[in-house]
């Protein structure tokens, strides 16, 4: 981060602005890994109509978004990077896009082949179906969004002696810039295919070429550390730029592992030894509440809620933004992050059932009305570390239903 933006100044932990109060210190950037963790939450909040904006924006560049795809790197499809998008959809980086063909060497940047948004924004599109059951959506933006996506890498990418996909270069977030087969596109892929896949989603044609896909795609990235299996950034990875855990990816966004999915082992394995342990102080996008909230950790996803939410800025009139770091401000992902945390420490899904209260500390007491997907909407209160009360529509769920104990782990006071 630059010591001063262009307008601005630093004053201890804030700004004097040199240039009015609607200046933005990182200007018409539009990045996908800060904007996304603002609408994630609305799905158990029931926002879904607040949810529009966020999608049309990535669906109205898409003609853009292939042109780019076609005369670059000659082949169908559309990628999204990382890079500060305008809102035009061309490139805006700090560094030029590569040009770099599969398999060749590279020296890799910031954003370079990260690669990952347009997977995730498929990922968010059908969970917004599954939560909504709006088949019209399904039809006329998810599939031929989807469609696109997963072109690119199926005509980018080579296969390996196996006949898998190999992703080379590729890059695990803003962290890795150097890697081969990076967990969160491994991961995006592979879950974004189970989703469309399992909703039937498409034509006949869309459905066998997604199967056939599938079918070519390598395992996520595993490591051993001391005897035990933790997920991997990539199956190779070198030249670390930031702190980003890549590992954590394919727990959220892209539900692969944990406690849910009968894997709480492996996923706090990896959160114990991710690459970047609460990088920024836990601030600004880092998700590392929400990797021990899906490992079932209630203590350290609470502990990590209590300094994220007690840090908001003084440089603006209102203290409804995080405290500026990497990213400047107004910060629009810290709370976001924090917010998708707080809803996975109350309930998670996976393998059909819903867990309640799957890491939630016993000495937080809380009314939490949670929206699932298919349309169920699951309500409560935990009271002198019980559970008082809940109920679940509609109510033929109710035997999927697995009610955990709240966690009798104090939740130890954190200075900012």
């Amino acid at each position: 981060m630059k010591k001063n933006y262009p307008g601005a100044e630093r004053q201890g932990e804030g700004w004097k602005w040199l240039s009015g109060p609607d200046y933005r210190p990182w200007g018409r950037r539009y990045t996908f890994q800060n904007q996304r963790l603002l609408y994630w939450p609305l799905l158990m909040s029931g926002d879904f109509d607040l949810m529009k904006p966020f999608f049309d924006h990535y669906w109205n560049v898409l003609p853009m978004r292939k042109a780019i795809t076609q005369t670059y790197f000659e082949h169908a499809g559309a990628f999204y990077r990382e890079n500060t998008m305008p809102l035009t959809g061309s490139d805006h980086d700090c560094g030029a896009l590569p040009k770099t063909k599969p398999g060749g060497n590279v020296k890799g940047d910031y954003h370079s082949y990260y690669f990952t948004c347009g997977l995730e924004a498929v990922a968010m599109m059908a969970d917004y179906v599954h939560y909504t059951g709006d088949t019209k959506f399904m039809d006329e933006r998810l599939v031929p969004f989807a469609r696109e996506i997963l072109k690119f890498y199926d005509q980018h990418y080579l296969r390996d002696v196996n006949g898998k996909l190999r992703l080379d270069p590729s890059q695990a977030l803003e962290t890795w810039w150097i890697t081969v087969n990076s967990a969160p596109d491994v991961a995006g892929i592979r879950f974004c295919l189970e989703q469309l896949l399992a909703m039937k989603a498409g034509s006949a044609e869309d459905q066998a070429n997604w199967k056939r896909l599938y079918a070519e795609m390598p395992e996520v990235p595993m490591q051993t550390i001391q005897g035990r299996q933790a997920i991997a950034p990539a199956q190779e990875w070198q030249k670390q730029g930031n702190g980003e855990n890549a590992e954590i990816y394919p727990m959220f966004p892209f539900r692969c592992y944990g406690m849910a999915l009968g894997t709480k082992d492996i996923a706090e394995w990896t959160m114990e030894n991710r690459t970047a342990k609460d990088t920024f102080g836990g601030k600004c996008w880092t998700q590392d509440q929400i990797g021990w909230a899906l490992a079932g950790n209630a203590k350290e996803a609470a502990q990590g809620l209590v300094r994220r939410f007690r840090v908001s800025t003084t440089a603006l009139r209102f203290p409804i933004y995080g405290s500026e770091i990497t990213d400047g401000i107004p910060d629009w992902d810290h709370f976001g992050s924090g917010s998708i945390a707080f809803q996975r420490m109350l309930a998670q899904e996976g393998n059909g059932k819903i867990y309640l209260l799957p890491s939630w500390p016993a000495e937080w007491d809380v009314d939490f009305k949670l929206h699932l997907s298919g349309g169920v909407v699951l309500t409560g209160t935990v009271k002198d570390g019980k559970l008082a009360t809940w109920d679940i529509t509609p109510a033929a769920r109710k035997p999927d239903v697995v009610v955990c104990e709240p966690a009798n782990q104090k939740v130890e006071a954190i200075s900012k």
